[in-house]
Parts: structure tokens; C-alpha cells; sequence
């Protein structure tokens, strides 16, 4: 009877824990859509740009992983990661040209952090740190500016239509040549009712005639 009340309490601190690990996961998965609510719930947040394909992102998610499990409730900063092929917008916004990238933001200043593939060296920089040593960017520049939101939008929109079938690029721009064609229209007609034809507006004359002297 102990031995089950032993098992039975067992499995329930085990699932205690798996639930508080689902809520408060040590890496957060963030998309467009919930980047911006983490950065205002966080103080500090750390995040990996990957993508699935990347080799080198394979090789880093378990050391980045497992720093962040270890840095867990022994620092305000939040790990968290970004697919760049499932949020183009924020792959946009970060000027994400080499895989995997770092960022460290708090208090609305971003730094690009070195890519190191060992745990240690990540919760070193975490523990003691080291991102003061690195110069923020500049804020006009900065992905939280008003640039980086404008290219936010735009790699959005741009993704968005890479998703789009062919005959919808074909149904929009037959619309622009209708609606060209319509106003065309519209403006030769208002401007044929302004400006009639002069030769029905102007007064009939008479016509002259050529006296003939007659020769003996």
C-alpha cells in the first residue's frame, strides 16, 4: 500500500512539473504575431533566428536549449527562438542574413550577439553580462524602429503574396487594365460634353459671290 501511495505521488509531481513546464517552456517559440507581446512581458529576451534546413541551427538548438533550462528561475532573461521561414516579418525586421543570429533586447535596445555552439559559453554570457560589451544598435537603424516595422510589414506582404496562385496575379492585373480602360473612357466623354465640335458652334455665313465683268 505504501509503494503505491509512493508511485501515485511520483506521478503527480511528475506531471505537476510537466505542466509547469508547458506554461513557462525555458525556450519560447515566438511568431510575427506574438513577438511584440513577449518583448513587453519579458525585461530581457534572447532570441535564436534558425531554420529547419540550417545545419548549423541543428547543432546549436540543444546547447541553447539546455542554457536556457539551466538559466532558468537564476535570470530575468527569457531564451526564445524564431523559425525565419514560418515569420518572414520578423526575419525582415532583424535583417536576418546568415543563420543561426542571436539578438539580446532589453529596454528597447537590440545587440547582435557572437554565435557560440557551446552551453557554457552561453550561460556565461548570460550569468554575467556580457552583452553590455557590445554596442546596441543605433536606434533610427534599430529593428524596433520605424524602418524596422516598415520592413516588418513589407516582408509580410511580400510572403503573403509568394502564397498567392497564378491567376490571381492575372485577375488583378486585368482589374488595373478595366479600371484604366473605364476612366479613359469616362474622361474623353466629360471632355467631348465641354468642348463640342467647333463646327457646330460656329454661326453659318453667307457665302460670297464673285462678280463677273462681262468683256465686249
Amino acid at each position: 500500500m505504501k509503494a503505491y501511495l509512493v508511485l501515485l505521488l511520483v506521478a503527480i509531481v511528475h506531471r505537476v512539473i510537466a505542466v509547469v513546464t508547458e506554461t513557462n517552456p525555458p525556450v519560447l517559440e515566438l511568431t510575427d504575431a506574438t513577438f511584440s507581446q513577449a518583448l513587453q512581458t519579458h525585461d530581457e529576451v534572447f532570441v535564436d533566428f534558425y531554420a529547419k534546413w540550417c545545419g548549423t541551427c541543428k547543432r546549436l538548438e540543444p546547447e541553447f536549449t539546455a542554457a536556457a533550462e539551466q538559466m532558468s528561475g537564476k535570470s530575468n532573461v527569457q531564451f526564445a527562438k524564431v523559425d525565419i521561414d514560418e515569420n518572414p516579418g520578423l526575419a525582415g525586421q532583424f535583417f536576418i542574413t546568415r543563420l543561426p543570429t542571436l539578438y539580446h533586447i532589453r529596454n528597447n535596445e537590440v545587440r547582435r550577439v557572437p554565435v557560440s555552439l557551446r552551453r557554457y559559453e552561453i550561460t556565461k554570457f548570460v550569468r554575467e553580462s556580457e552583452w553590455q560589451d557590445i554596442k546596441p544598435w543605433n536606434r533610427l537603424f534599430s529593428p524596433l524602429s520605424i524602418i524596422g516595422s516598415a520592413v516588418f510589414y513589407f516582408a509580410t506582404f511580400v510572403k503573403w503574396l509568394s502564397t498567392m496562385p497564378y491567376w490571381f496575379f492575372g485577375v488583378v492585373i486585368a482589374g488595373f487594365i478595366a479600371i484604366f480602360a473605364v476612366s479613359f473612357w469616362v474622361e474623353m466623354h466629360n471632355d467631348v460634353q465641354k468642348h463640342p465640335q467647333k463646327d457646330s458652334a460656329r454661326p453659318a455665313t453667307k457665302q460670297k459671290t464673285r462678280k463677273t465683268r462681262k468683256i465686249d
